[in-house]
């Protein structure tokens, strides 16, 4: 396969398990502003503060929207085919824990990882969330 049909598979895996979380949570009908909105922060706060600190500010909070977010980040991790970081659960704080252990290349690539999956779920909160019946 060649390095650009893998790139385009991946960039399709992160499309599809985004819709289908956002989809999801939208479905709930419940803490929709609050979610599209952290959904749009989150890169920012990662850009700012390093993907650790951002990890343990959303465990520190206890809203729906927050924790739902950090879910599907680690739901998303777990389905990587490019196996970055491995998680056998998803405890969200043995995931803090494995992400604080990580060597800096590691920590990097699955900040980078992270990212790329968040700006697909923002595309998707700022679809399928419409503010009027949100």
């Amino acid at each position: 396969m060649s390095e650009l049909s893998l790139r385009k598979k991946v960039e399709q895996g992160r499309a599809t398990e985004a819709f289908r979380r956002v989809k999801a949570f939208v479905k709930e009908k419940k803490d929709l502003d609050e979610y599209k909105s952290y959904s749009k922060k989150f890169p920012t706060m990662v850009k700012t503060s390093g993907l650790g600190a951002s990890l343990a500010f959303i465990l520190s909070k206890q809203k729906a929207a927050y924790n739902r977010i950090l879910e599907d980040i680690i739901d998303w991790l777990r389905k990587d085919e490019k196996g970055i970081i491995e998680l056998p659960t998803n405890d969200k704080k043995d995931f803090l824990e494995k992400v604080l252990e990580l060597d800096s290349n590691t920590y990097r690539a699955l900040t980078n990882e992270v990212l790329a999956f968040m700006n697909w779920h923002r595309r998707f909160t700022e679809g399928l969330i419409d503010k009027k019946k949100s």
